[in-house]
C-alpha cells in the first residue's frame, strides 16, 4: 500500500471586497493548469478558472477533471442544464450540482469551451458534508405549509403548462449549514403572486421564499404610450384575424382576460378586416403589446441568435386586461400579464419598454437564473432595465431615452431613470445614497437596481463627476450596441443564479475581454465605469512581463527548452536567452548548444490604450548541465534497487510530477521533475510525496 505524506504551509489572505484575481504563475502556483483564477473574497472559494493553452482540459474529460479542480466529494457530481454556442463559436456549458443525485439550490457551474477544449469555468459550487437524503415530512405536507405560509384564499391549480405538478427534493445552503427541503411552486390568485417555497424536509420549516413575479410595483405614476401605426403579424381564423404570430417560428399570442383574474377564461382578441383600430376599453393596448413583443423576440433574435426567451422557441403567451384597475405588470416564470392601470395614476402598462422589461425577465430566467431578493434580485430588475432601455432604442432610434415606463404616467413621471437614478431615489453608487438594506420590496430589488442602471448608462454614454464615497471619476462611452453587448454576454455567459455585484463586475469586464481584447477601450471603459458606481478600483493599463519556461535544466546538449508569454497588455516582444540571442516572438523557443547558468529576460511593450514597457529578467533561471560541466544532484543517475519502495509522484504547488511505477522504474525516475514553482513568504503550500 502507498504511503501519503502531506506537509501543510499556511497563508493569511487579505481580501478585497471583490475577491483575488492571480493569473500566470500566481494562479498557475494554486492551481497547476490555470493562467487566471479568481477567489471569493467570502470562502475563498473558486469562481472563476481560466487554463493555460498548454494545460487545456479535452471537454469530453472536463466533468471528471474539474471535480478534482473543484475538490468535491464524491457524492458531488455536476449534471449538464442545457448548452448554446455563442457568435464567437464558444460553447458554453451550465452545470447543476448535485449531491446525492439531489440539486443543490444556486450551486451552477459553467463550462465554456471552443472546440473539443475546456477553456475556462465559473461559478459557484458549495461543499456539502453530510446530510440525511430522505424526507420526513410528505409531499402534501409540505404544500400545506407553504400554502398556509403564503396565506392567499384562492390558488392555481397545477394543469396549466409550465406548473410543476409536484415539489422538488433539492439541497439549500445557509451560513454553511445545509438543509433538505422540498422546492413549491405555489401560484395564488387572490391576492396575485408566485413564488417558490423552500419547506425544510425534516423539520416543515418555511425555509426560503422566492418571488418569482418579476413585476414593476412602482408603476403607479405611469401611463401607456402607443407606438404609432405599427405592422403587426396576426392570424386568419374562421372569419377573423388573432393576434397571435408565427411568423419568426415562434407562437406570440396576446389574449383578453376581459377584467378577470382567471387565465382559463381568456379569450383571443378578435379584427375582422386586419385593421385593428378599436380604442374603446383599451384594446388598444393589446396591439401595443402584441407589437412590444415582437419588437423584443427581433431584437434577441436578430442580435444574439436566441430564439425566444428560452432560446428553444417556447410561445410567448401574454395577457392583457387582468383584474381591474390593477397597476403592474409581470412575468410570473411561465406567461405575461398585464393590468389596465386604474386610469388616475396610469393607463395600461403595455408600452414598449415595459414589455421588453418583462420579456428580459424571461429570458434572465433562462441565463444566469438570477433569484429575485436582495443583489441577485435588484441585477435582475437592472438587467430588464437595460434591455427595455435597449430595445426601445433598436426600435426608435430617434425617440428612446433612458428611462423607463414614463410613457405610462398621466403626469409624465418615470418609474426609473439609467441616467440619473437619483431622480426616482434611487442609489447610483454601490451601498451608497438611497440604498435599501432592509427587507421591503425583496430587499429593494427595485431600488437597488440603480447601481447598475448607471454603471450602464455611464459605460454607453459616458460621464464624469464625484460617487457617494468621494471618488472622482470618468467614463468614456462605447455606445449603446457594444454596451448591451457585454451586459448580455455578462448575463447569459457568466452570471449564477446568486450572483453578487462584484460578480456582474468581474464578468462584465470578462465579457469585454472575449468580444474586445484585453487592452481595449471597451475594457477600460467598463472597469472605469464600475468604478465611478463604487466598485472596484480604475482601470489600470499598466505593462506587465511575465513567462514560464518549460524546463530549469537540462543534463544533455543540445538542450531544446520552450517559453510560454503570459504578459499583460502588450503586443511586442524581445527575448534574450542569455547566451547572446534573442527572438521577437509572443512565445519563443531556443536551443542551447553549451552548458552553462543562463539569465532569461523578456522585454514586452504596450498594445492598444495601454502605453509603456515592462521587463522581466529571471536570474539563474536556466542551468544547462553535463557531468564535465559542474556536477549536481539533479543530473547524477541514481536508483535505489529496494523492491518495496519508491517515489511514484510528487506535488509541490505549481509541480505534479509522475515518476511511473516505483516498482518498475526502480524509484522517483532521474531527472523526471524539471519545473519550478513561485514560493513566496506566507504562502500556503501542499507538499506531497507518494510512494509505491
Amino acid at each position: 500500500m502507498g504511503r501519503l505524506y502531506t506537509i501543510f504551509l499556511f497563508l493569511t489572505f487579505s481580501f478585497r471586497l471583490t475577491g483575488q484575481v492571480y493569473i500566470q504563475d500566481a494562479a498557475a502556483g494554486r492551481i497547476p493548469q490555470a493562467a487566471k483564477i479568481w477567489l471569493a473574497p467570502s470562502d475563498s472559494s473558486l469562481k472563476y478558472i481560466e487554463f493555460r493553452e498548454d494545460k487545456r482540459i479535452p471537454k469530453n474529460e472536463a466533468i471528471v477533471q474539474l471535480k478534482s479542480v473543484l475538490q468535491l466529494p464524491a457524492r458531488s457530481d455536476l449534471v449538464r442544464q442545457g448548452s448554446f454556442t455563442d457568435s464567437q463559436g464558444m460553447e458554453h456549458i451550465r452545470m447543476q450540482l448535485t449531491h446525492s443525485g439531489i440539486p443543490v439550490e444556486g450551486s451552477v457551474y459553467i463550462l465554456h469551451c471552443r472546440g473539443d477544449e475546456l477553456v475556462s469555468a465559473n461559478g459557484r459550487l458549495s461543499i456539502i458534508g453530510d446530510i440525511i437524503s430522505s424526507p420526513v415530512v410528505t409531499e402534501q405536507k409540505a404544500l400545506e405549509i407553504a400554502r398556509d405560509h403564503i396565506g392567499a384564499k384562492t390558488y392555481l391549480d397545477n394543469s396549466l403548462p409550465g406548473i410543476p405538478a409536484k415539489p422538488e427534493l433539492v439541497i439549500l445552503t445557509e451560513n454553511d449549514t445545509f438543509y433538505l427541503a422540498y422546492k413549491l411552486d405555489i401560484f395564488a390568485t387572490d391576492p396575485i403572486s408566485r413564488n417558490y417555497v423552500y419547506v425544510d424536509g425534516h423539520s416543515g420549516i418555511v425555509r426560503r421564499t422566492d418571488d418569482r413575479i418579476h413585476a414593476d410595483d412602482q408603476l403607479g405614476t405611469a401611463h401607456t404610450k402607443y407606438s404609432g401605426i405599427q405592422n403587426i403579424h396576426t392570424t386568419y381564423s374562421g372569419d377573423s384575424y388573432l393576434l397571435v404570430s408565427v411568423s419568426r417560428g415562434v407562437e406570440i399570442a396576446t389574449l383578453d382576460l376581459n377584467n378577470s383574474t382567471l387565465y382559463s377564461s381568456a379569450v383571443d382578441f378578435t379584427d375582422v378586416d386586419n385593421y385593428w383600430d378599436n380604442t374603446a376599453n383599451q384594446d388598444d393596448a393589446a396591439t401595443n403589446a402584441h407589437f412590444a413583443f415582437e419588437r423584443a423576440l427581433d431584437y434577441f433574435l436578430n442580435t444574439y441568435s436566441r430564439n425566444s426567451f428560452d432560446n428553444l422557441g417556447s410561445s410567448v403567451r401574454s395577457y392583457i386586461h387582468f383584474s381591474t384597475d390593477y397597476n403592474n405588470a409581470f412575468w410570473n416564470g411561465s406567461f405575461f400579464t398585464f393590468g389596465d392601470g386604474d386610469g388616475i395614476q396610469n393607463t395600461a402598462l403595455t408600452s414598449l419598454d415595459i414589455v421588453a422589461h418583462e420579456y428580459t425577465h424571461a429570458v434572465t430566467q433562462y441565463t444566469a437564473g438570477l433569484v429575485y431578493a436582495y443583489e441577485s434580485g435588484a441585477l435582475n430588475e437592472s438587467f430588464s432595465d437595460i434591455f427595455g432601455v435597449v430595445i426601445d432604442y433598436y426600435s426608435n432610434p430617434a425617440t428612446a431615452n433612458y428611462t423607463i415606463g414614463e410613457e405610462l404616467s398621466i403626469d409624465g413621471t418615470a418609474l426609473r431613470s439609467l441616467e440619473d437614478p437619483g431622480l426616482y431615489d434611487d442609489p447610483d453608487t454601490y451601498r451608497g445614497n438611497n440604498w435599501v438594506s432592509g427587507v421591503e420590496d425583496n430587499g429593494g430589488v427595485h431600488t437597488n437596481c440603480g447601481v447598475q442602471n448607471y454603471w450602464f448608462y455611464l459605460l454607453a454614454e459616458g460621464g464624469s463627476g464625484v460617487n457617494d464615497l468621494g471618488n472622482s471619476y470618468s467614463v468614456q462611452g462605447i455606445g449603446i450596441e457594444k454596451a448591451a453587448a457585454i451586459a448580455y454576454r455578462n448575463l447569459s455567459v457568466y452570471l449564477t443564479p446568486d450572483a453578487q455585484y462584484i460578480d456582474a463586475r468581474f464578468y462584465s469586464i470578462q465579457s469585454a475581454i472575449d468580444l474586445f481584447g484585453s487592452c481595449s477601450e471597451e475594457v477600460i471603459a467598463v472597469t472605469n465605469a464600475w468604478y465611478a458606481v463604487g466598485i472596484g478600483e480604475k482601470f489600470s493599463g499598466k505593462v506587465r512581463a511575465d513567462f514560464v519556461a518549460s524546463a530549469n535544466f537540462a543534463c544533455e546538449l543540445p538542450a531544446l527548452v520552450n517559453f510560454q508569454n503570459f504578459s499583460e497588455n502588450a503586443d511586442e516582444f524581445t527575448w534574450y536567452f542569455g547566451d547572446g540571442t534573442e527572438s521577437p516572438d509572443d512565445n519563443s523557443q531556443h536551443l542551447y548548444h553549451d552548458p552553462g547558468i543562463y539569465d532569461i529576460t523578456l522585454v514586452a511593450r504596450g498594445k492598444g490604450m495601454c502605453e509603456g514597457s515592462d521587463t522581466l529578467t529571471m536570474k539563474d533561471m536556466l542551468l544547462i548541465d553535463t557531468t564535465e560541466y559542474i556536477s549536481v544532484a539533479s543530473c547524477i543517475p541514481s536508483v535505489d534497487l529496494l523492491q518495496d519502495a519508491g517515489i511514484t509522484e510528487l506535488m509541490f504547488g505549481a509541480i505534479h510530477s509522475f515518476s511511473g511505477t516505483a516498482l518498475k522504474e526502480g524509484g522517483y525516475v532521474d531527472n523526471s521533475n524539471r519545473f519550478r514553482t513561485p514560493v513566496r513568504a506566507g504562502d500556503e503550500i501542499h507538499f506531497t510525496i507518494i510512494t509505491d
